[in-house]
């Protein structure tokens, strides 16, 4: 537990009378019509009356580090009443998520439950892969981070009214990585705002339940996670999940979406009978960035069954483990998976001999089919070295050895050591001009385009085209449609 955290937990262990105060002003506020407020104004309010017996080893009665956790705890405790008051992200948001979780009896419920709908492409068709990847350490990267910070600021103007745009230019630390809101997530984020405000008003939905808690105990034990907005009214709910990737996902037979449709279902559906669950997906970076999907409450009865068998297949520890291109795509345990292994090589024909050398399979001896078969399992194999590759790497980077490799520095790039202005200042006393010094260049319509408004790029449309450099082979599964023979000359002759 982070320190800071670890220094709240003490005091409020020491003192739970200072949360009983919080809780009483606050209500003490709302009663009076306010729906929105400083934590400050309550906690001086609260500072008033304990300052006499309350306990602080530090030497203050109540830092004001605390005013962050009493108004998560309140927010936490009393749900109807998310962003009443304002704050800010913080480094530690997931761990406090966890340590509220843990210390109300609920699962943990953050974006790492092990059969969670993020990893039900994997654990769904791996069972195995569970208890494969249960004690590797939970990592992120950038591109994880960068769709974290496009969820914050989506969750903090869907629970306050905002528009996106008030975050502009925000600093934030999310999972250890530093962003700048830009104009790009400000325009996607307003993307995915506007069309679930816009579903509310033409469905009369009383509330947006944004990044809701869901929790599907009664399916099977340890399967919850949290859910990105939903709206219900009458007979009808929506679902939807906001992707800041570039990667395509489609909505139909999307297993995360399914799953969080269950979770909203058993949450806000108890006495009702929703008939009819529309799942959406949104992603502003992609050329079709809404996606619907809409399924009968039929449906997703025997949907849960299918959930509630692939959850109950990953219990046993000697579970199978089914490798895939899908499935493995993300596991940890790909690069140290004999079925993995297997896949990648012999699939394609590759053998080792009794030395451990690699055998290749004699192309002249292979026929079409055999080729054929070899190209679908190619972007297995290309993708398991790659994870082979990046286990040797971390091993190297944590000063393990590996045997016949060695860290080296990337090749140098030069650069400007200093600031634009002394850099200009040092070139024209080299006898340069400012115009040698620069070249325009128009932006390509894709970067153009993140500087634009929505409204603006629907307009901007009628300005470009769309032209394919060539032909590439892929397999016939493929949603492209196919091309003709004659095509592969058309291009030649550009």
């Amino acid at each position: 537990m982070q320190e800071a955290l670890q220094k709240f937990v003490t005091f409020h262990t020491d003192n739970p009378h200072v949360y009983d105060f919080f809780k009483y002003f606050t209500r003490v506020a709302i009663e009076k019509g306010h729906d929105r407020l400083s934590p400050w104004l309550v906690m001086n309010r609260v500072r008033w009356e304990t300052s006499i017996e309350t306990k602080a080893a530090d030497g203050f009665k109540i830092s004001n580090h605390n005013f962050a956790y009493y108004s998560r705890m309140f927010m936490y405790d009393h749900p109807s009443f998310k962003g009443f008051f304002r704050t800010k992200t913080m480094k530690n948001e997931y761990e406090i998520a966890n340590w509220l979780d843990k210390s109300r009896g609920n699962y943990p419920m953050t974006k790492h439950s092990k059969l969670g709908a993020s990893g039900m492409h994997r654990w769904g068709p791996c069972p195995g892969s569970v208890h494969a990847t249960k004690d590797y350490p939970r990592t992120s990267n950038v591109y994880a981070a960068e769709g974290t910070c496009a969820h914050d600021v989506a969750d903090k103007c869907l629970s306050t009214d905002q528009d996106a745009e008030e975050w502009l230019n925000t600093a934030m630390t999310v999972e250890g990585f530093d962003f700048t809101v830009g104009r790009e997530m400000v325009n996607g984020v307003q993307m995915y705002l506007d069309l679930v405000r816009s579903d509310a008003k033409k469905m009369k939905a009383k509330k947006i339940h944004s990044e809701m808690r869901v929790d599907l105990s009664k399916v099977h034990p340890g399967c919850f996670g949290t859910n990105d907005a939903a709206l219900i009214s009458g007979k009808k709910l929506k679902v939807y999940d906001l992707k800041y990737g570039r990667g395509v996902v489609e909505a139909e037979d999307n297993a995360q979406l399914l799953y969080y449709a269950v979770g909203v279902l058993l949450k806000l559906d108890p006495k009702r009978e929703v008939e009819e669950i529309e799942m959406i997906i949104v992603q502003p970076r992609v050329s079709d960035p809404i996606k619907r999907w809409t399924v009968s409450r039929a449906y997703m009865k025997k949907w849960i069954k299918v959930l509630k068998a692939a959850a109950e297949a990953t219990v046993p520890e000697d579970a199978p483990r089914i490798p895939g291109e899908k499935q493995c795509q993300w596991c940890d345990h790909k690069p140290n998976c004999p079925e993995a292994k297997a896949l990648a090589f012999e699939k394609v024909g590759i053998e080792f001999d009794d030395d451990g050398d690699m055998v290749l399979p004699d192309v002249e001896e292979m026929g079409d089919n055999s080729k054929a078969e070899a190209m679908h399992h190619f972007p297995f194999l290309k993708s398991w070295m790659a994870s082979i590759e990046t286990d040797r790497l971390r091993t190297l980077e944590a000063g393990g050895k590996v045997e016949g490799f060695k860290l080296v520095d990337k090749r140098a790039t030069r650069k400007w050591k200093d600031g634009v202005t002394s850099t200009l200042q040092g070139l024209e006393e080299l006898g340069l001009e400012q115009d040698e010094m620069f070249e325009s260049k128009l932006l390509s319509p894709t970067q153009m385009e993140k500087l634009l408004a929505k409204e603006d790029r629907k307009a901007m449309s009628d300005l470009t085209e769309s032209k394919s450099s060539g032909t590439k082979m892929v397999p016939e599964s493929d949603p492209a449609p196919a091309v003709s023979a004659g095509a592969v000359s058309d291009f030649a002759d550009d």
